[in-house]
C-alpha cells in the first residue's frame, strides 16, 4: 500500500511538472523594454524559446517571467 501511494504521488508531481501554461518573455536594452508573449508551453519550452529570442535581442537581456 504504501509503494502505491509513492507512485501516485511521484505520477500526480510528475503531470505537474509537464503542464503547459502561458509565459511572457521580458527583453530589455537599456531604456526599450519589449515583452513577448509565449503561450501553451512547458516552462522548459517556454525558457528555450525566451533564449532564442535572446539570441536576436543584442546587446540587450531577455528573461522568463
Amino acid at each position: 500500500m504504501k509503494k502505491l501511494v509513492i507512485l501516485l504521488a511521484a505520477l500526480g508531481t510528475l503531470s505537474f511538472a509537464s503542464c503547459k501554461k502561458d509565459y511572457t518573455c521580458v527583453c530589455v536594452d537599456g531604456t526599450d523594454t519589449e515583452s513577448f508573449p509565449i503561450a501553451d508551453k512547458t516552462k522548459s519550452e517556454a525558457k528555450s524559446a525566451c533564449n532564442s529570442l535572446g539570441v536576436l535581442w543584442t546587446p540587450g537581456t531577455c528573461s522568463l517571467k
